[in-house]
């Protein structure tokens, strides 16, 4: 299947979700990365309850949202994992307002208990390691993982036997054990306490991506989409990234 019809595949859904076919329509409709899925979802719920509305959320990963955004030109809200693809968003026209809500910090994601002995980045050149990455284009830990590597000066020895769209299908093959390691979130590693372990990534090489909110310029709701991004990226909204095991200050 081509990526462009899985990109046609993905708005037909997002019309579904949007409620074309009945004529009616959504009072928000929030792009998240796959990611962010535990903190958005609690703080979808406290605003819906809070001011009576009804907030439809498409998790995937964050490229592939920025690529339904620019298809269907629709929705309210992007949270990416990451300000790479939220400044693509800038340059394209779709945001009107942005901020800070929490940063992800990147590690090596390993089976409980580190049986493989993985160090750091080098070890992911090793050929007897089943090694899992992001899709660069796709998810916002696969375009970190091209950045780290490349300072690493690795990444063309490391051949990953997957390649994932969400950091979260990488944390669920570490969970199945069907992979040895992966270039995954922090926060996605603590999913799975007593299926993963974390092994951190050199300071040298690590790079920490800043999580931003952006109200889209497609919004029919601006003072709502306004509200729901004050809540995202406000002190009620890092306490449940925190509380969820995100990182919400440097």
């Amino acid at each position: 299947m081509t990526r462009k019809l899985i990109a046609m595949l993905a708005v037909c859904c997002l019309a579904g979700v949007l409620g074309c076919s009945r004529g009616e329509r959504a009072a928000l409709v929030v792009y998240s990365g796959a990611g962010l899925r535990p903190p958005v979802a609690e703080l979808v719920e406290v605003f819906s309850k809070r001011h009576d509305v009804k907030v439809e959320t498409i998790y995937t990963g964050s490229g592939l949202l920025l690529s339904q955004m620019a298809l269907s030109e629709r929705g309210d809200i992007y949270i990416p994992g990451d300000q790479f693809f939220m400044q693509q968003a800038v340059d394209r026209g779709f945001i009107v307002a942005q901020a800070d809500a929490a940063y992800f910090i990147p590690v090596i994601g390993v089976q409980k208990g580190n049986p493989e002995g993985i160090t750091g980045l080098k070890d992911l050149t090793r050929e007897d390691l089943k090694v899992g990455l992001g899709e660069a284009k796709a998810c916002a830990v696969g375009r970190s993982a091209v950045v780290m590597l490349t300072r690493a000066g690795i990444l063309d020895q490391v051949k990953p036997d997957y390649t994932a769209t969400t950091v979260n299908e990488l944390g669920n093959h570490l969970k199945l054990k069907t992979l040895d390691a992966a270039i995954i979130w922090d926060a996605v590693a603590r999913f799975y306490p007593d299926e993963v372990d974390i092994v951190d990534i050199e300071p040298a090489y690590r790079e920490v991506l800043t999580v931003p909110v952006g109200v889209l310029r497609f919004t029919k709701n601006r003072e709502l989409a306004q509200a729901f991004m004050a809540l995202v990226s406000g002190d009620e909204g890092k306490r449940t990234f925190s509380r969820h095991g995100y990182t919400v200050s440097r």
